[in-house]
């Protein structure tokens, strides 16, 4: 199979996205983790330039089979571009990674660079995850293999892995596979999605008491849909990154002046964020995420969400995957 990268280039996969071994049709199921379905499964994608992968699933970037009716050939075209849903799902994976993972990694690559030996790493650039073969400058930089130009500063790249020596990117990939395991698949938010929310103003909260002031007490509606997106950002672009995999949990929506309500679960790290309930503009969550596909309406509420919805990152996403 071949791809069309964002320049027009036509690349081979090498079947990465179709062969993979199937536990069941259509799910995978990964060890410590939840079903998942087989398009969320990551592997290294050949980029346009030479000894550099995407790390991408067919979720991440659904590929579209174009026939051509004057050669009779079909071209196989992948999304190279940035979309949310998928940027939060990398970028959430990658956030799985601890931090002495990535001491182990940094240390291992700055090692590797010193010695002049050639190596692979698993990288994080802002919310872009890349699979890079790589050598040393001998000025503090390193090149990507085959080029004399192209690379990075040592400071540029997050380190997640390393593997001594080229042709590593299938063990990188499964690597980061394991972390892809536990977030939640999102898809991209659309207008349908929408168009399913329960309007606040037709259908209010009900009332189902009253407090010992004697102020109304209303229902706790459960969330009907989770956003998998890029929380708010009140700490600069140096930051953004950090932001990414926030989950908000919806209740109903504004519809008249687009704005969805319920609460923002933010893990630990993320920027500094808070976990808090409000409401974000609908068109935040259609730019800056995607909606979790599989969620159970009505499987968290505001109470169990500000009760037992955990912390941590990884225990946070088992948790919305209903392994409670």
């Amino acid at each position: 199979m071949t791809i069309t990268d964002a320049h027009g280039n036509f690349h081979d996969t090498k079947g990465l996205f179709a062969g993979h071994e199937h536990t069941a049709a259509g799910v995978t199921l990964a060890a410590g983790a939840h079903a998942r379905p087989e398009d969320h499964r990551f592997a290294a994608v050949p980029s346009y330039t030479k000894g550099l992968y995407n790390v991408e699933s067919e979720s991440t970037n659904p590929i579209k089979t174009l026939p051509n009716e004057n050669s009779g050939f079909v071209r196989t075209v992948v999304h190279m571009g940035a979309l949310p849903h998928a940027d939060n799902m990398k970028a959430a994976a990658a956030a799985l990674f601890t931090d002495e993972e990535r001491d182990t990694a940094r240390e291992k690559a700055a090692e590797l660079e010193q010695s002049g030996k050639p190596f692979t790493a698993l990288v994080q650039i802002e919310h872009t995850v890349k699979i890079a073969e790589l050598r040393s400058s001998g000025h503090g930089a390193f090149l990507i293999k085959g080029s004399r130009t192209k690379g990075w500063n040592a400071s540029t790249p997050t380190f997640l892995a390393v593997e001594n020596g080229y042709g590593k990117q299938d063990k990188l990939a499964a690597i980061f596979d394991e972390k892809a395991a536990i977030v939640p698949a999102a898809d991209p938010v659309t207008a349908e999605v929408f168009a399913t929310m329960i309007d606040e103003e037709e259908t209010p909260p009900q009332v189902i008491g009253h407090d010992e002031d004697g102020d109304e007490i209303y229902e706790d509606r459960g969330f009907t849909h989770a956003f998998l997106f890029e929380g708010p950002n009140f700490y600069g672009p140096e930051n953004r990154k950090d932001t990414f995999g926030c989950v908000f949990f919806a209740t109903d929506i504004q519809r008249e002046h687009g704005i969805v309500n319920g609460y923002l679960w933010a893990p630990d790290g993320a920027g500094g964020i808070t976990s808090e309930h409000g409401s974000q503009y609908m068109i935040d969550l259609e730019r800056r995420g995607g909606v979790i596909r599989d969620f159970q309406p009505g499987s968290i509420n505001m109470k169990s969400a500000w009760k037992e919805l955990p912390e941590g990152r990884a225990d946070g996403y088992r948790y919305i995957a209903g392994e409670r």
